[in-house]
């Protein structure tokens, strides 16, 4: 069975990390820039041991409101331009440890 580091998403999102493995070690890994590492991924470190990458369970803030384009712009505000969203069909969803985020969306929606 493969090592096994679990990440945020955020975490996830960056070029250059320190990684605590399941076995408690610590392995520096750094990726092209702007790739994203994916739930279930594997990589190989220098010393040739395979580590899988797990997604943290993280909770998310979910905004929900009867104008799409409303949830749309509120979404993508450029002063909140520092954090991941995800908009499609279904309502878009922040990080829920955001106080900010949920304070600046209820005067949105």
């Amino acid at each position: 069975m493969p090592l096994r580091a679990v990440l945020t998403f955020d975490a996830r999102c960056k070029s250059r990390l320190l990684l605590r493995l399941s076995n408690g070690e610590q392995a520096a890994l750094i990726v092209e820039r702007g790739r994203q590492l994916k739930d279930g991924e594997r990589v190989r470190l220098e010393d040739g041991r395979e580590v899988e990458i797990v997604a943290a369970e993280e909770s998310l803030l979910e905004a929900v409101g009867s104008d799409p384009l409303l949830i749309a712009k509120a979404a993508y505000h450029p002063g909140q331009s520092t954090r991941r969203r995800a908009i499609d069909a279904r309502p878009p969803a922040l990080p829920g440890r955001s106080r900010l985020g949920r304070r600046w969306l209820r005067g949105w929606v």
